[in-house]
């Protein structure tokens, strides 16, 4: 275990990975065979955290298949199921994990429970997926805490009985997730894609709350509170004559319908192909929903479309995306918007970049800017962080982007509001007119 700890492992090649995972697993089998003695706690929790970095680190290069006899399996769930054997292993002299009174309060407060018993140990395979879906599910509706952290630790510790080991039918009470035991009856154990449901929760969850804690937020600067915008949003309102447009909304939106893991656990059964976030769509979502979602997209009004509140803020994107095409050429959702799932893969862009950039962050937006977060205090939605991606742009880049793009006039449409001169008086008093000629 010690050797395990001191040995670096070489990321440049999946190849050195996977033969590290693989003697780390035989030397954790080691130990629970009690052929190695048993590590000290703190040597376990360190060599969690090096095996869950490399793992956060490396999580798409690692998702390729592994050859062999280990069919549907790929480098990452080898190497996360070596993870949880490491947690079942700093617990192992624990009682089992139990949910605190403060982790109660907080499942309550966003509507998390999906669990008869409080006590984990007497939860149901189908009670864990549940959990893991619910928080998926509501991940926009909380902001990472610590009873947050508390409790997804709970669920890896949870995770860690059901899928390192053996249990009967009625445990793992999920057909679709259960491969039986040669040889066992009336056992059976966790499948490759139940594996992935658990691992996918586990990279997204572990690697947002990275993300969220990143950078520090400003809490000092002000806004303007009055703008124009909901003038020009209705100007834009006519985008939606073209079928085109609307075709464009469709195909940006679905993507971002899925919730996290949602992507892996869809097209684990196609691994090494490209599916589509419709196709997923289709396969995590009921059919009616996504059928209603399309007959919206296609065919109704402006005004209908935004009372949808699950797509309101994206068409809000596209409209603004469409606005900067038409007036100055520019791709402005590529060039100035980074939505949540894609954060990790461009953090030294981010850091580096010289104009602000709006980030998705738990169902939030906010503005990036020179290694600061700007957040609208009037609100988190796609119109608040663009009136402060306004204002950071005339403040600290004279409305300017690369040089090359001047956004001034965009600037004042929305936040240069017009003075309004009344010209009425008042009049007191009658009098008469004489008409008389």
């Amino acid at each position: 275990m010690v050797e395990a700890l001191e040995t670096p492992i070489n990321t440049a090649s999946t190849t050195d990975i996977l033969l590290y995972v693989v003697d780390l697993y035989d030397v954790i089998l080691s130990v629970e065979s009690s052929a190695l003695p048993l590590p000290s706690k703190n040597q376990i929790v360190e060599l969690r955290e090096k095996a869950t970095l490399c793992f956060l680190k490396n999580y798409d290069r690692l998702y390729v298949q592994t050859p062999g006899r280990l069919l549907g399996w790929t480098h990452g769930m080898l190497l996360y199921v070596t993870i949880l054997m490491l947690i079942k292993m700093q617990y192992k002299c624990s009682p089992y994990a139990t949910l605190s009174p403060s982790v109660l309060t907080f499942i309550k407060r966003y509507r998390l429970r999906m669990f008869e018993d409080i006590d984990p140990s007497q939860w149901l395979f189908s009670d864990l997926v549940s959990m893991l879906d619910v928080v998926a599910f509501r991940w926009n509706t909380f902001l990472p805490c610590k009873d947050l952290e508390t409790l997804l630790e709970v669920l890896w510790r949870v995770s860690s009985k059901f899928i390192t080991e053996m249990h009967t039918k009625d445990r793992l009470n999920i057909t679709n997730f259960c491969d039986p035991v040669k040889g066992l009856k009336h056992h059976v154990r966790v499948s490759e894609v139940g594996i992935i449901l658990s691992m996918s929760r586990f990279f997204w969850f572990k690697r947002l709350i990275i993300e969220y804690n990143r950078w520090p937020m400003s809490r000092t600067s002000t806004y303007p509170s009055e703008t124009n915008f909901e003038t020009f949003i209705q100007g834009e309102t006519k985008s939606f004559i073209t079928r085109r447009f609307r075709d464009n909304i469709a195909k940006f939106i679905w993507p971002l319908l899925l919730k996290h893991g949602d992507m892996e656990i869809g097209s684990h059964d196609q691994l090494g192909e490209i599916v589509s976030a419709f196709t997923i769509i289709f396969q995590r979502f009921p059919a009616g929903w996504v059928n209603n979602l399309q007959k919206i997209l296609n065919y109704a009004e402006y005004e209908e479309i935004i009372q949808n509140k699950n797509i309101a803020e994206y068409v809000h994107i596209c409209m603004i995306h469409q606005f900067f095409m038409s007036t100055y050429n520019v791709n402005w959702i590529t060039y100035f918007l980074v939505f949540e799932r894609a954060q990790y893969k461009h953090i030294d862009a981010i850091e580096r970049s010289v104009v602000p950039i709006i980030l998705h962050r738990s169902g939030r937006f906010v503005v990036f800017f020179e290694g600061t977060l700007y957040e609208n205090p009037d609100g988190c939605g796609i119109k608040h962080a663009f009136i402060v991606w306004l204002c950071v742009l005339r403040e600290r880049c004279d409305g300017r982007c690369f040089d090359s793009m001047d956004f001034t006039s965009i600037i004042e449409k929305i936040l240069d509001i017009d003075e309004q001169v009344d010209n009425t008086r008042v009049i007191d008093g009658f009098f008469d007119l004489n008409d008389e000629v």
